[in-house]
């Protein structure tokens, strides 16, 4: 789908009755406080506020993608059929029902002992010559497929962190949790298609990786510059969007996969939830 090696993420995918959301680098609501850094001053905090904003909407735009990309399943609707011709049938309707429970439900009822999940994804990082890892739950295939995808462009969206470690984790303490997935999910996929929309068509999927990459890497006040621009369909946003496709194009061609995924070879290992050391950034 990517174009990405098969030896350069491990991926494990797991079909279940029930999702394990017993890990810790799973929380329900934000942090409150600030465990992880002690702030220089008042501009200091100021700046891990707007870190936090910008990891949110990365979050939502990768969710939609997960849910957009993995809508089309019809490379592997054969081998479904051939596994019960029943299956196609039953996974539309239950993501029409969970679609109309997500929109008709302002509140879930999300709880600490009920996370009402269909599906998980955890992002981990290689240990010395390890690959990256992505670990994704889900309660039937479609389900599973877009946790997958999701889990892939936040793998892509790494980047996008602060360098600093204790930074890092401030924002990701503050930006990551279950309680913003419902809105994640919401308006995720259609942020993902103004966004797909401005590639222009000139974009093919195996370019994503680096493309997403450039995005998500870019320094908080210019990311909300371009994706204002993005986000309105302006000209000098498909502008701004041909020039980093044009810099990921060359990046694709003369770097790689793999060598672009080795800095994040750590001791300290999941990125959507826990620890970066900063020179893995």
């Amino acid at each position: 789908m990517f174009g990405i090696p098969d030896d350069s993420i491990q991926m494990e995918l797991s079909l279940v009755n029930a999702v394990d959301l017993n890990s810790q680098a799973i929380n329900l609501d934000p942090a409150d406080g600030d465990e992880f850094m002690e702030y220089e001053d008042i501009a200091d905090a100021e700046n891990i506020k707007d870190e936090v904003y910008k990891r949110r909407l990365i979050d939502t735009i990768s969710m939609g993608a997960g849910m957009k990309i993995s809508a089309n399943i019809k490379d592997y609707m054969q081998e479904i059929y051939d596994i019960n011709p029943k299956l196609l049938d039953l996974y539309r309707k239950i993501l029409a029902l969970n679609d109309y429970l997500l929109f008709t439900r302002e509140d879930l009822g999300l709880t600490e002992e009920d996370k009402k999940q269909f599906g998980t994804v955890e992002v981990v990082l290689g240990q010395g010559d390890e690959s990256p890892k992505i670990i994704a739950q889900g309660v039937i295939f479609p389900i599973l497929l877009s946790e997958s995808v999701r889990g892939l462009m936040e793998l892509f969206a790494s980047h996008g962190l602060p360098k600093d470690l204790a930074t890092a984790q401030s924002v990701i303490s503050k930006a990551d949790y279950l309680k913003a997935e419902p809105w994640d999910m919401r308006i995720g996929p259609a942020l993902w298609e103004i966004l797909t929309d401005s590639f222009d068509n000139h974009v093919q999927t195996d370019l994503i990786p680096y493309l997403y990459k450039r995005i998500t890497q870019l320094p908080v006040k210019k990311f909300n510059f371009f994706m204002k621009e993005v986000l309105l369909k302006t000209r000098k946003g498909k502008r701004m969007m041909a020039k980093l496709a044009q810099k990921a194009q060359y990046e694709k061609e003369y770097g790689g996969f793999e060598d672009k995924m080795s800095k994040f070879n750590t001791d300290k290992t999941v990125i959507t939830d826990e620890y970066i050391h900063p020179d893995d950034l």
